[in-house]
């Protein structure tokens, strides 16, 4: 018989010890890569917070679980540290996705849809000009709100360098684009589901569907808003998170049941846009206080 086919008991014993080995090294290599590329620390804002259900430092964690699950189950965890601080671990080094979900996590979850002013429109000259004499966010006339300043982004505001909006520069630095109030205002309770899907020629596209009360809205809206064919006039309508400007598609038809939104944000901030809109908008208010990289 060939000594080469025979497998003796050392032999055993030497692989038993081989593959042992071999299987240690595959669970500390396994926990080297569940292992955190960012940690963010934030502290609770308790004066924000007041006496929002959602006060206590595990109840902010599992909201915060929440807006991450929603975008991608492996992005990362949130933790208590203790009662006013929470470490979320993220599993990513991308800058940019890092960056969206400093933005987007801690979002207040309020969602407006508006009408952005425009010097072409007739009926918004006098919110326009008392809004322009005025350093106030609300523009009040006759005891009514007519309009609000926002806030806008500079890679957003790039994108309405060719557009008739009303935009001015804040004493901090950033921007503020204006919109007109009006009797139907769709809200952040008015949506009933966002999805994302990523389209080759227009990058990340936000799917919504409105309740029964908001698709009476958002079609009374866009009906009251539509081109105007003669000039060629045509109404944007503003999309805000936060009281800030993240998109502002034209108004081309009537849109009720629900819509679909392009805009110059990454994928991250599409699926946090979504995220916060799906149920995961409860108030919560977070402040930053360091980002550590091991």
């Amino acid at each position: 018989m060939n000594a080469g086919n025979n497998l003796s008991g050392h032999s055993i014993v030497r692989w038993s010890i081989y593959i042992a080995g071999l299987m240690i090294a595959a669970a500390l290599l396994s926990g080297c890569a569940r292992k955190a590329a960012v940690t963010l620390t934030y502290r609770i804002d308790r004066q924000a917070q007041g006496a929002d259900p959602a006060a206590t430092s595990k109840q902010i964690a599992a909201i915060i679980n929440k807006r991450l699950n929603q975008t991608d189950a492996n992005l990362g965890i949130a933790e208590v540290i203790d009662q006013d601080r929470i470490s979320v671990k993220l599993n990513t080094q991308g800058r940019e996705q890092i960056e969206s979900v400093k933005k987007y996590l801690p979002a207040t979850g309020r969602v407006d849809l508006r009408i952005l002013a425009t010097s072409q429109a007739r009926e918004h000259a006098r919110t326009i000009n008392v809004a322009q004499a005025s350093p106030n966010t609300d523009v009040i006339i006759d005891e009514q709100l007519f309009g609000r300043w926002y806030k806008i982004a500079d890679k957003m505001l790039e994108q309405f360098t060719q557009e008739p909006i009303i935009t001015r520069r804040n004493p901090d630095g950033g921007s503020s684009v204006l919109a007109v109030m009006g009797k139907n205002n769709v809200l952040s309770e008015h949506f009933e589901q966002a999805t994302v899907k990523v389209d080759r020629e227009t990058g990340a596209v936000i799917y919504f569907k409105m309740t029964s009360a908001g698709a009476k809205l958002l079609g009374e809206l866009t009906a009251d808003h539509m081109p105007d064919l003669a000039s060629g006039m045509r109404y944007q309508l503003g999309i805000f998170v936060d009281d800030e400007l993240i998109t502002a598609p034209s108004i081309n038809d009537r849109v009720a049941t629900g819509a679909q939104v392009t805009g110059k944000f990454t994928q991250g901030e599409a699926e946090q846009i979504a995220a916060i809109i799906n149920g995961a908008g409860t108030p919560v208010y977070l402040i930053l206080e360091s980002e550590t990289h091991p």
